[in-house]
């Protein structure tokens, strides 16, 4: 009303989310893993101390020493010189360089390679801004099992002793233990990477994706 105060508006806000998806790998299937003498784990990310590069290391000089036969490869660019020197160093001094791998940023199809390739994919993350993990949905949809840490948004991905383990973070021994595991058991890789993929194909693929952007926005829309 003229010279009376205007009129205040009540804001309503709201915060709506929805899980993120990822393209299916559907010109790699099927995945025929079978027991191979060395077993390849696989990491994805940025490598840096934090996202637990230190802890698999240290996890894979432990099961060098209890003589199994294995390989590591890390994909991702490094965070900063300073730390791929330390990781350089780290295997050079505990004769690591010849099962582990450091091949930096791939993306197409040198990316998905890497994937199928791989038999168990690891990820001892503790950095501080962890989410959802994409990296985690990607070795489930090629049939990973994982063992990551228990840590932020992780265990809604990873159901443990389902899909993969969950671990306490910075704890290389508890790793190395749920890695030797798979090791001696080809049969419990296979199952968990079989639920690992179904997961995936239920919550994370494109169209559910998709479909779920499409339900939000029709939510909010003002009609």
């Amino acid at each position: 009303p003229l010279g009376g105060e205007s009129p205040t508006m009540t804001e309503v806000r709201r915060n709506l989310g929805i899980i993120n998806g990822e393209d299916d790998a559907l010109r790699y299937l099927p995945f025929n893993r079978t027991n191979k003498e060395a077993v390849t784990i696989l990491f994805v990310g940025i490598i840096k101390e934090s996202k637990g590069v230190m802890i698999l290391l240290q996890a894979m000089l432990d099961l060098k020493r209890r003589g199994y036969l294995l390989r590591c490869k890390f994909m991702g660019d490094y965070d900063s010189e300073e730390f791929k020197n330390q990781t350089v160093e780290f295997c050079r001094r505990e004769n690591l360089e010849d099962i582990v791998q450091f091949i930096g940023f791939k993306q197409g199809a040198e990316k998905w390679d890497t994937f199928k390739n791989a038999d168990l994919f690891c990820f001892p993350s503790y950095y501080q801004s962890e989410s959802f993990g994409n990296a985690v949905v990607e070795a489930m949809m090629f049939e990973l099992p994982v063992i990551a840490t228990a840590w932020r948004g992780i265990p809604d991905i990873v159901d443990e002793n389902e899909t993969g383990f969950l671990v306490p973070i910075m704890d290389p021994q508890a790793l190395a233990n749920s890695i030797q595991k798979l090791l001696d058991d080809p049969s419990l890789r296979i199952s968990m990477g079989v639920k690992g993929r179904l997961k995936y194909l239920e919550f994370y693929g494109r169209h559910t994706f998709l479909k779920r952007m499409e339900d939000l926005l029709q939510s909010v829309a003002i009609t």
